[in-house]
């Protein structure tokens, strides 16, 4: 019996119900700073004189302080990079501000974002590598065959059906390139492992990094 004919819609379903999976992998380590850190670690960003003032003029005239973008950020420097931090919600006094390496906070703060930069590339590369393989498939048989039990087991209850008929002797797609093949399949089922066991949201700060080589 022919295994289910793969059209727009149920490629984009699936693609989705991994995707729920693989993205959550980036909130495996929660942001160093607590949401009761601020707004004193945003004086910490600035110098020492003008933070006295601005700690004055924010407790007696707040509308004459600068106020930071809807999502407040600032900066952290290793000595190849900078890591751009994004916090939703806190305040800051003025975006793109950057963290002193003498601050005391200073080392952690780039651990995280060194390492939520690291698994963001991780998350990406594993959604590329998924949605090329379901985009080369036209069947759920042919997705079944090519990936492994280890890794439909990740797919939602709900989505589980679509698998669980398909047949096992339906082709490998043509189209679809082998170079490196087994070592991205190793690193899917990594990404998704860890996916499965972290939170659905980040714990505390919801934050996230981007990198720029110096």
């Amino acid at each position: 019996m022919p295994t289910l004919r793969l059209g727009d819609n149920e490629k984009s379903e699936i693609r989705s119900a991994f995707k729920r999976v693989i993205y959550r992998a980036k909130n495996n380590v929660p942001f160093p700073l607590q949401e009761h850190d601020f707004p004193e670690f945003g004086y910490d960003l600035l110098e020492p004189r003008i933070a006295k003032h601005y700690e004055f003029l924010r407790d007696e005239a707040e509308f004459l302080t600068k106020a930071s973008a809807w999502t407040p950020n600032f900066n952290v420097r290793s000595a190849t990079d900078e890591y751009n931090i994004s916090l939703p919600r806190m305040t800051l006094p003025s975006d793109n501000l950057l963290l002193p390496e003498t601050h005391h906070r200073h080392a952690e703060i780039l651990e995280w974002a060194i390492g939520y930069d690291r698994m963001n590339d991780r998350v990406r590369a594993a959604q590329s590598f998924l949605n090329n393989i379901v985009e080369c498939c036209s069947s759920a048989g042919q997705i079944r065959r090519v990936l492994s039990d280890d890794i439909l087991r990740f797919v939602p209850d709900y989505m589980q059906h679509t698998f669980k008929d398909a047949e096992r002797k339906s082709r490998i797609p043509a189209s679809l390139g082998m170079d490196g093949f087994a070592e991205s399949i190793v690193e899917l089922t990594d990404v998704l492992a860890l996916g499965t066991l972290s939170p659905k949201n980040m714990v505390g700060i919801d934050a996230s990094a981007n990198r720029t080589p110096i």
